[in-house]
């Protein structure tokens, strides 16, 4: 990588950095109305996508099952999940999210979605027209890594 282009990548990890701590600090109340630590967090969005079983969020927190078990735990007595024994396999425990979990999921979203339409409304047009390509250039970056790392860890 040449020298502008890894200056370049260092100021955006310092910008993304910068832009989540603003995004937390300026929100706290809202986000921290349930107490969610991050690792409780990430596996309230993992289940956003369905059921899980816990070795598959232990393997997606890179945590031994018995450090998941604890962070289930705390969870579930928030009433956010609900474990169930998978009825092909009763050893196996695969956790959902409740009703009220996914109506806590859907607030922090809201406080996402406000936060952005707030930081459009300050912009100027040609400034949001900007950040809109940037925005999509970057997701389509990360679209890009996610094709990438599903290449590499498939089997076939």
């Amino acid at each position: 990588m040449e020298l502008p282009k890894r200056n370049l990548v260092t100021r955006l990890v310092e910008l993304v950095n910068e832009m989540t701590r603003m995004a937390r600090s300026g929100s706290a109340e809202e986000w921290s109305a349930v107490e969610l630590t991050m690792p409780q967090l990430r596996t309230l969005l993992l289940l956003q996508n369905g059921p899980r079983r816990m070795s598959d969020i232990a393997a997606f927190l890179a945590t031994t099952y018995s450090s998941t078990t604890a962070i289930i735990d705390r969870i579930e007595e928030k009433g956010l999940i609900k474990r169930v024994h998978d009825l092909t396999d009763r050893r196996s425990v695969v956790v959902h999210l409740t009703e009220t979990g996914e109506q806590e999921l859907s607030r922090l979203w809201a406080v996402r979605h406000h936060q952005a339409e707030a930081i459009g409304e300050v912009l100027e047009e040609a400034e949001l027209a900007k950040v809109v390509e940037g925005m999509e250039i970057l997701l389509a970056a990360v679209q890009k890594l996610a094709d990438a790392e599903t290449v590499s860890t498939d089997p076939g």
